[in-house]
């Protein structure tokens, strides 16, 4: 009997030694937690676990760029670039007109000034390019506006995108300029003007460069200056008898004769006057010095520097019947002859110095003292007259008996 409870009780031992280790000594109606005294060891990884490694936080998207322009730019958006902005339409420029067509980032027009035709790629809001009406050509750069409904830009010369002048435009129609237009076609080109010409029992000779042509004629030391367009020559017939007369002539189809007109005054009659025939194309010698009849001499002085208001001043030098000169506005020129107190000729201004848009006649009187005239210009040779008036500089002149 005693054995067999001896033999219960080891059995009983050799349960418990099994059961507590692995149950960690856990105390009979109380929850396991650690005693003030004790520290609760961090878990460790099995051996087939990794630890994660620490991962830095997303960074920010980027901020857009601050529009530093002062033009109200379109400017990148933080999900992407910004879409080509739209430039089809009409675009109002002041007095000239820009029609523009796009085809994606393709930008095709033209200016409706001297028949410049406009070509560029559009990337966000601005519109790189070039303008062109041969010869002339150069680079355009235009920013369109935060509204969608107006852009500013420059133009340059050759390679150039500034430095010639800005454009400021609104939008008038947002329809694509109907047809794709092209700009109105060009005007013939200019007739040969250059040679010896047989008018009657007197000779003219003319030399042409580009639109300009001059000449003189062995009749009364008679001068010709005028500018050709097409078959068509149109200008100024001076002599130191009749002084200065409008002129109109008109080329042969076939480039051997012309004939022509002549008005005395803005408001003359015209008169049949001109019919000369081709005798030499090659140039023609200069004027001589002294050709028949001598010249009536000037009675007016007009050398020296006149004040011309918004036309800036006028440096004007004569010698005997011939004036040359220059003035601030637009590097303007002038040039012509005077009579008595009368002053005959043409003035012309960058960027073509040729009309109809930079050039055309002028008359300025001379008045008594010699001190200031009064006159008139306009544009081309029938255009409407607007005045000009001067007021000779006496500012660096010592008064009369001093040297």
């Amino acid at each position: 009997m005693m054995r067999r409870v001896l033999e219960l009780c080891l059995s009983l031992v050799l349960v418990f030694a099994l059961i507590l280790p692995s149950a960690g000594c856990i105390k009979l109606g109380k929850s396991p937690s650690p005693s003030d005294n004790q520290t609760v060891p961090s878990p460790s990884p099995s051996a087939n676990q990794t630890m994660p490694s620490p991962q830095p936080p997303a960074p920010a998207p980027p901020t857009p760029p601050a529009d530093q322009s002062g033009l109200g730019v379109l400017q990148p958006s933080p999900a992407g670039p910004v879409a080509v902005a739209n430039w089809i339409g009409t675009w109002q420029c002041g007095s000239t007109k820009i029609y523009i067509n796009q085809s994606g980032s393709k930008v095709t027009g033209w200016i409706d000034y001297n028949n410049y035709k406009l070509d560029g790629t559009a990337t966000g809001n601005t519109l790189n390019g070039t303008w062109s009406s041969p010869p002339l050509s150069g680079g355009i750069q235009l920013i369109m506006l935060a509204d969608g409904k107006s852009f500013a830009g420059t133009y340059g010369a050759g390679s150039a995108i500034s430095g010639s002048g800005v454009y400021s435009c609104t939008r008038i129609s947002s329809a694509a300029p109907a047809g794709a237009p092209s700009p109105p076609s060009l005007p013939a080109p200019a007739a040969n003007w250059t040679g010896t010409w047989q008018c009657g029992q007197y000779k003219m000779y003319l030399t042409q460069s580009g639109s300009q042509v001059t000449g003189w004629y062995d009749n009364q030391n008679g001068d010709i200056d005028g500018y050709a367009s097409g078959s068509t020559l149109v200008g100024t017939w001076f002599d130191s008898q009749a002084g200065s007369r409008d002129i109109q002539l008109n080329m042969s189809a076939n480039g051997d004769s012309f004939t022509g007109l002549y008005r005395t005054g803005a408001a003359g009659n015209w008169i049949n006057y001109w019919s000369c025939t081709k005798i030499s194309s090659a140039i023609p010698p200069a004027k001589p010095a002294t050709l028949g009849p001598p010249p009536t001499a000037p009675t007016a002085n007009w050398s020296g520097k006149w004040l011309c208001g918004q036309w800036g001043t006028l440096t004007i030098s004569q010698s005997g019947d011939v004036v040359t000169g220059s003035y601030t506005y637009d590097n303007g020129k002038l040039k012509g002859n005077v009579g008595g107190d009368k002053l005959y000729g043409t003035w012309s201004e960058e960027p073509s110095y040729a009309i109809p848009n930079d050039a055309g006649d002028v008359e300025f009187t001379m008045a008594p003292d010699g001190n200031s005239f009064t006159g008139r210009w306009r544009y081309g040779f029938t255009g409407e007259w607007k005045t000009w008036n001067g007021q000779r500089d006496l500012s660096n002149q010592l008064p009369p008996g001093q040297n």
